[in-house]
């Protein structure tokens, strides 16, 4: 097992993080479960080059007839992200948000993964709800981008997420972990939301329990 194997693996025990990793495969896979999707959680890494990655994706499929307008709204929503960013298939419509890092040789930093997973998730929960109004209901790529970065979440919508995710831990009680703070990712338009996603579940190579 290399070291940045190892360094992941003990981030998720350490935090108590429920996870499905295949042996020889070069991946972990978790969950998270938000207030209106569940994110499909994925993190990959490679000894040799040194990168880790980590992506989301809600589950979501974009039908054919909608893929046009929901490239425009993707598009609007990269644009200014200093980090990470939506990607969709067009062939099946598949919509993930991607973030990664190139480390030095070694262990990744518990700081590093604390800022890939609070900005992954917090960026895909802050422009889920406008992809969606795009998509079933019509909407304007343009107006439902500046629905979503009007403005910032009160304390009430952070702890709502909070919450979410604590839903997950295996005994059903409080977190105890600690969490590093980290600077949101600025964009052009607006302050992006601070939600500060905690870990869900206990470490152990089973997947997360359904709700």
């Amino acid at each position: 097992m290399g070291s940045l194997e190892q360094s992941i693996r003990s981030y998720f025990e350490q935090h108590e993080i429920r996870y499905i990793k295949a042996e020889g495969e070069s991946d972990f896979r978790l969950d998270y479960t938000m207030q209106n999707f569940v994110a499909h959680c994925r993190v990959v890494y490679d000894e040799q080059r040194h990168f880790t990655g980590f992506s989301v994706s809600g589950g979501v499929k974009i039908p054919h007839t909608r893929r046009t307008d929901a490239m425009e709204y993707i598009t609007r929503a990269n644009h200014g992200l200093a980090c990470g960013g939506f990607q969709m298939d067009c062939d099946d419509g598949d919509l993930l948000f991607r973030i990664g890092v190139f480390t030095s040789p070694g262990p990744i930093a518990n700081e590093t993964m604390d800022s890939m997973i609070q900005i992954a998730i917090r960026t895909f929960d802050r422009y889920f709800n406008g992809l969606m109004e795009v998509v079933y209901a019509n909407k304007a790529p343009s107006e439902a981008i500046t629905e979503a970065e009007a403005g910032t979440p009160g304390q009430d919508q952070v702890d709502e997420v909070v919450e979410a995710l604590l839903k997950h831990i295996a005994d059903d009680g409080p977190d105890t972990s600690a969490q590093a703070e980290v600077e949101p990712p600025r964009k052009r338009r607006g302050r992006p939301r601070t939600r500060k996603p905690q870990p869900p579940s206990e470490g152990s190579a089973e997947a997360p329990p359904e709700e």
